[in-house]
Order: structure tokens, then sequence, then C-alpha cells
């Protein structure tokens, strides 16, 4: 598998009709990145960031995913609807011997695009192409607190495998951080 920096992985409608477009990070997107983020910061939502970011910073995040597709230590998929950034979601493969078929995933999907199947359609795609390059466990890191994500990660196939007590400080009190676990099978 040959990912190339702003190749287009897949197209689809959202569930109220936008066309949403996938592609893999490139150089030159890091002002679209810094909005989208940004917007995603300031909504103070379910997100580990809380300090705006900069041009650099998206610099060297667009930097590092165009080196670790390349490397193939990672995947990682950009949505776009009409030229605008609304969502982003990751895969960073393991790169230990015992542990090469597990990989942390991560998405962020801006206001005014959730609740439209967007996320399930970007995280089917985006489990197709770790299948190819060989993962076989995705994990991930959920607030307690957001339990409409949790039920998106539950019908996607994920499971609750454990938490860290008080492991996220938001809004001024301590939160538990859920661990889900999703084998990838071969009909998924």
């Amino acid at each position: 598998m040959n990912l190339r920096p702003g190749q287009t992985i897949c197209e689809f409608e959202s569930a109220k009709g936008k066309k949403i477009e996938l592609k893999i990070p490139k150089y030159g997107w890091e002002a679209k990145y810094m909005d989208f983020i940004n917007s995603v910061i300031s909504e103070d939502d379910y997100i580990i960031l809380s300090t705006k970011q900069t041009i650099e910073n998206e610099e060297e995040f667009v930097e590092s995913w165009i080196q670790k597709i390349k490397n193939k230590q990672g995947i990682s998929l950009t949505a776009f609807h009409n030229d605008e950034i609304i969502g982003n979601c990751d895969l960073n493969f393991c790169q230990d011997d015992r542990r090469n078929h597990v990989a942390v995933f991560g998405i962020t999907i801006k206001e005014g695009f959730r609740e439209e199947k967007i996320g399930s359609k970007m995280m089917e795609c985006l489990f197709s192409l770790a299948k190819e390059s060989g993962i076989k466990i995705v994990k991930l890191d959920v607030f307690s607190t957001n339990k409409r994500a949790q039920r998106v990660y539950e019908k996607m196939g994920f499971t609750i495998v454990g938490k860290v007590p008080k492991g996220i400080f938001r809004r001024g009190k301590y939160i538990d951080d859920i661990i889900m676990v999703k084998e990838l099978s071969t009909d998924d």
C-alpha cells in the first residue's frame, strides 16, 4: 500500500447529504489544519489539546504524518467538505516487535458535522487501510463523560477493556480515561 500526500482515499455523502472527501495529509494545508483544530479547541469539546495551535505546530503535524505514512508507521485521513477541513482521524502503529500488529486510534470532527455518520465512515475507511497494513488490534482512549462517542465506538465493534481513574483533567475536574479495543477481522 503506497499512500501519497494529498491522495483522495474515499468519497461519500454524510447523513445530511454533504459531500465528504478523505485525503492523506500534504504540505500546504497547514493553515487549514490550524483553523480546524483551533475551532475544536475553542469548543472545549472532548479533545486532549487545550492550547491554541500555531502554524508552526501544524507544520510539525503535517511533516510528522507525511513521514509516518512514508515509513509505514501510521495512517492519517483528513476529512474535507467544500475544501474545508472538517475532521481528522489517525492510527499510530506500535513500533516494537511484539506489538507491531497494534495501532492507537484518534478522531476529531468539527462542530456542525457531528451526528452525520461522518466519523463512522472515516473509521471504516481507516480500518480497511489498517488491515492492509497488517494491523489486527486498534485501541483508543475516550473521556468517561463522552457517552455519545462511547456508543459510536461500541457500534463500530470496540469494547471497554479498562480505565485510568482520573486520567484526564477537563473543565476544572478529573475524570476517568476509558480504554477501548477493537479487533480487526476479515469481515470488518
